[in-house]
């Protein structure tokens, strides 16, 4: 993949994103503090953070994806396998979730790698997936939800699967296990995927169900504005506000910016486009 980089940099955060050369895949590397950062944290280089793109077709089995002509198993293996040569590193070795849309978090043992590798319903079913096994890789198979990728620096990994009706749930279950895990917070670093955006994420008048719940819950009451022509939501604000909440420090948190409406697939664009699929998110020593 030929890389052309550009640095973020937020309080002790640095590091890089590699800009595919024709929207095959994003590589997020997480670099040492820069010098002028006042916290003496220094992350981890030896974790990768990648997200496959629209273009690199979709990943997860038992979505139609129209312009695969077949639509079968080997279109989304053949799909996996590009991903996996592009980064450069054995496929066999990731643990794929098999999300559930609750508050289930699971460590990964060494019988997990591979799981979900022909099967979406063989991954491992959890919301949030974290490991400390040297070599390995967890993934993601979202579409809108959040990715948030975690790291601490004494070598741990995992993705947090936050969408709307979860994301509460999972965030505060994920920030428990990793203090039960002995795990200081203020070494944590989150980092935010591809999510919807707000100008997608919109509810017409007359669906105001799809978010009752939301609408009668105070702490996302900054995060729902009321239009004329019905609800809009900002789901990144909402994450990065748990996030917060529950003891990620604001100059250890990253919002990449990126939009699932731009170059990534999503759901809510699903039947404008015409197409129904699932882009990786990856975590781990790729």
């Amino acid at each position: 993949m030929t890389k052309k980089r550009f640095s973020f940099n937020n309080g002790a955060i640095s590091g890089s994103l590699a800009v595919p050369k024709e929207g095959g895949v994003f590589v997020v590397v997480p670099g040492r503090k820069p010098e002028e950062a006042r916290s003496a944290i220094t992350f981890h280089t030896n974790v990768d953070i990648a997200f496959s793109t629209f273009s690199a077709g979709n990943m997860r089995f038992g979505l139609s994806d129209p312009r695969d002509k077949k639509n079968d198993r080997s279109v989304v293996l053949g799909n996996r396998r590009r991903l996996f040569r592009e980064l450069g590193f054995d496929g066999s070795r990731v643990a794929w979730m098999a999300t559930r849309m609750a508050g289930m978090v699971h460590c990964v043992v060494s019988k997990d790698l591979g799981s979900g590798r022909l099967s979406h319903e063989d991954g491992v079913p959890c919301d949030a997936i974290f490991s400390d096994i040297p070599g390995s890789v967890v993934g993601l198979l979202p579409a809108d939800c959040a990715p948030v990728m975690v790291f601490h620096k004494s070598a741990l990994w995992g993705i947090v699967h936050a969408g709307r009706p979860n994301a509460h749930v999972v965030i505060e279950n994920s920030i428990e296990w990793l203090v039960r895990q002995g795990i200081k917070l203020e070494n944590v670093t989150a980092i935010l995927g591809p999510t919807i955006r707000p100008l997608t994420y919109f509810f017409p008048n007359g669906k105001e169900a799809y978010i009752a719940e939301q609408l009668h819950d105070e702490s996302w009451k900054q995060f729902i504005t009321a239009e004329s022509g019905g609800h809009r939501v900002d789901l990144p604000g909402y994450v990065r506000s748990l996030l917060l909440a529950g003891g990620i420090l604001p100059g250890h948190f990253v919002d990449l910016g990126l939009d699932t409406a731009d170059g990534f697939f999503s759901n809510a664009l699903k039947n404008k486009r015409g197409i129904d699929g699932r882009h990786a998110s990856l975590i781990g020593q790729m």
